[in-house]
């Protein structure tokens, strides 16, 4: 569906909201609303995969506390900055940023104990780093969380040692 520019700053006055999918629609690169009043603190399942936002998501995604999955992948326009924001989803069990332009892979790698992300399952991290950057991956930062249970990291010209 073409939603174009149309994404409405309603929706932020769904205050009981706690599952948003708004994948595979096309919002023409326009912002997602940013959430001044915390009316989406009890957000838990966010889905804006391959919906065409564009802008920062950093200032929108710190202050989401009680998400637990969050699904960005192909938003090829979005900037979500480093990786600081994810320090405010403690409960977080599936992250998805597959296509989204990332820099610094052993960083997004160390999110799960610099951030204890000790809920999150699944992480995707599919062609996120491109260019000529190739890195050698710590792995074992990542092996202390008991939860996790799926990384993908395909398709991002890496050398990763052997385990």
């Amino acid at each position: 569906m073409d939603l174009g520019s149309k994404m409405s700053h309603s929706l932020l006055d769904l205050r009981h909201l706690t599952s948003l999918d708004l994948s595979v629609n096309d919002f023409g690169g326009t912002q997602f609303p940013i959430d001044k009043n915390g009316s989406l603190t009890k957000l838990r399942y966010l889905d804006l995969a391959n919906a065409n936002f564009g802008g920062t998501m950093y200032s929108v995604l710190r202050n989401l506390s009680t998400l637990q999955f969050l699904d960005l992948r192909y938003n090829h326009f979005i900037d979500i900055g480093n990786s600081d924001w994810v320090s405010g989803l403690s409960s977080l069990t599936t992250l998805d940023l597959t296509r989204i332009p990332l820099v610094n892979p052993n960083h997004w790698l160390q999110i799960v104990n610099n951030y204890k992300l000790l809920h999150l399952q699944t992480l995707r991290l599919e062609s996120c780093f491109s260019g000529d950057e190739i890195n050698t991956l710590p792995l074992s930062p990542i092996n202390s969380s008991s939860a996790l249970t799926e990384i993908s990291l395909f398709d991002n010209n890496f050398v990763i040692p052997s385990i």
